[in-house]
């Protein structure tokens, strides 16, 4: 344990050396011109001195102190008592001004004691807590939060998240951007751009779009670039300008995506829809699709070989009526809903080569073998024929 702090002693009266009233006339005297508020009790903790710095504090005369009812106080001995056992201590306490406003302090408690050792006053120094420092430093602690929060967040986003200052240096490369890229955030920050992020734009394009950036637009749009050793990678990135609350340009964040699959699932699409578009053309049989009404939304060139130009005019299964023709095993006329496209469009009907007399669009007859099958979504949804 350290050494208790050795109290100031105050001799008695019947010591040699100074009386006990001019050894307090020479601390007040001391104490009067200090800057930090000081006030003296006696042993029954009455004031009997406080210096100008405590009127100021307290607005009031030092007489008009001197007047404060004992009880007033007791805060400052609450909190020293309390958990120092009389030594010398502080602590902050909430006293209560004449004008019945609170005061907040912050107090430093010594008694004073003779060499006998018996207390015979205590003087108490006050001082306001440094509230505006407390409130900047609480201000500041607030702010490293959020940017930690902030920083955290886009760690843990699924997008790349990029960062380049003015000149087109590397500033911020997170954990999405290590994944998507291949290169580190220690192996990208502070490298040029164009060093790690190859999206075949020339310098001048890349100013070019800065420049509107930097003009406040937001500029998005898909991206062929190249990761690390080469891989090729298909994004959708939104770049914006970055700017510190005075309206600063102090550099670039773009957000990025991976659209690589989905870019390689378009372009399977693509070519089936193409493989498709080949069968089509060259069946030799006439082939309608059509959508859940009946609307024709691809249809060969062997349709108005077969029923004369105007075959494809229909627009709906209401006009189904417009193709004429006969059951050939019964030679009644065949009426719109009874045509197989129209029954698997209504009816989830499948046929195949029913034998059908016709008449084309250019009045010359014809016989056919007539099928239709209903085709359905991955849900099971009738969506259209064929």
């Amino acid at each position: 344990m350290s050494p208790r702090k050795k109290e100031p002693h105050i001799k008695d009266h019947a010591s040699n050396s100074l009386s006990l009233e001019s050894q307090l006339f020479l601390l007040k005297t001391g104490l009067k011109g200090m800057a930090q508020a000081a006030v003296l009790f006696d042993a029954q903790r009455q004031v009997i001195f406080a210096n100008d710095s405590a009127c100021s504090l307290f607005g009031v005369s030092e007489d008009d102190l001197k007047d404060i009812a004992p009880e007033l106080w007791q805060p400052l001995w609450m909190g020293w008592e309390g958990s120092n056992g009389g030594s010398t201590a502080q602590h902050e306490a909430r006293l209560e001004r004449p004008d019945s406003e609170a005061l907040d302090v912050l107090v430093e408690i010594t008694p004073l004691t003779d060499l006998a050792g018996n207390q015979v006053g205590t003087l108490a120094a006050l001082a306001k807590p440094n509230r505006v420092l407390e409130t900047r430093l609480a201000e500041a602690e607030k702010a490293v939060q959020e940017l930690s929060y902030r920083a955290a967040l886009l760690e843990n986003v699924r997008d790349a998240v990029v960062g380049i200052d003015k000149d087109f240096n590397i500033t911020y490369w997170n954990k999405a951007a290590e994944a998507l890229y291949g290169w580190t955030a220690e192996e990208a920050v502070g490298h040029d751009l164009k060093e790690r992020l190859d999206c075949g734009l020339s310098t001048d394009q890349v100013v070019d779009v800065l420049r509107h950036i930097g003009a406040g637009e937001h500029r998005s749009g898909e991206l062929l670039q190249y990761g690390k050793g080469g891989r090729q990678l298909y994004v959708d990135a939104t770049a914006m300008a970055f700017r510190m609350p005075d309206g600063s340009l102090q550099g670039y964040v773009a957000a990025v995506r991976d659209i690589s699959d989905r870019k390689g699932l378009i372009e399977n699409l693509s070519n089936e829809k193409r493989r498709l578009q080949t069968v089509l053309e060259t069946a030799p049989a006439a082939i309608w699709i059509t959508d859940e009404s009946g609307k024709i939304i691809q249809a060969n060139p062997m349709v108005e070989e077969i029923w004369g130009a105007g075959a494809l005019a229909v627009i709906c299964i209401q006009e189904y009526g417009a193709y004429q023709g006969w059951w050939a095993e019964s030679g009644e006329q065949v009426t719109a809903d009874q045509w197989a496209l129209a029954r698997a469009i209504k009816n989830g009907e499948t046929s195949t080569s029913e034998v059908i007399d016709i008449q084309r669009f250019d009045d010359q007859r014809s016989t056919i073998l007539n099928s239709a099958a209903p085709i359905y979504d991955e849900t099971g949804k009738l969506i259209g024929g064929v």
